[in-house]
């Protein structure tokens, strides 16, 4: 058995690398995606992750000009297998961000550090951000 779970350890890390490809490292300032005619990171393998002009501008609405250099994108929104049902924002300013937007003030409050969200909103957040809101998959 400890042969077995030794070589499930390897094929899921094999799988989580695969999944997480396109994951941005180096993450940049709304700020300094504002300026940029076509606004973009690069994912770990040095591919362009763009962002939509039109939801940056959107997200600049929701802060102070200061907010701007602190916010930094895309946004991480974590799933992790030990949790079920529920995904989760662990930066503050990002989940003030998305609380605004999205009118959450009085709901998905803070456990633990972390804005908590079921998996279908949070799904249906990375598809109406476009690119401003990325997956991690954690074990």
């Amino acid at each position: 058995m400890q042969r077995e779970s030794g070589v499930l350890k390897k094929w899921f890390e094999h799988e989580m690398t695969t999944v997480h490809r396109g994951l941005v490292t180096r993450k940049k300032s709304l700020e300094s995606l504002l300026k940029m005619d076509e606004p973009h990171c690069l994912s770990r393998e040095d591919q362009k992750h763009t962002f939509d002009k039109e939801i940056l501008n959107k997200l600049g609405e929701c802060l102070p000009e200061e907010g701007h250099t602190q916010l930094k994108l895309p946004i991480t929104l974590n799933f992790s297998l030990k949790v079920e049902n529920e995904c989760y924002i662990s930066d503050d300013i990002a989940s003030e961000v998305i609380r605004k937007m999205e009118g959450y003030e009085k709901v998905y409050q803070y456990r633990d550090g972390k804005m908590w969200l079921p998996n279908s909103i949070g799904l249906e957040l990375i598809r109406k951000y476009k690119g401003a809101i990325q997956q991690l998959f954690l074990p």
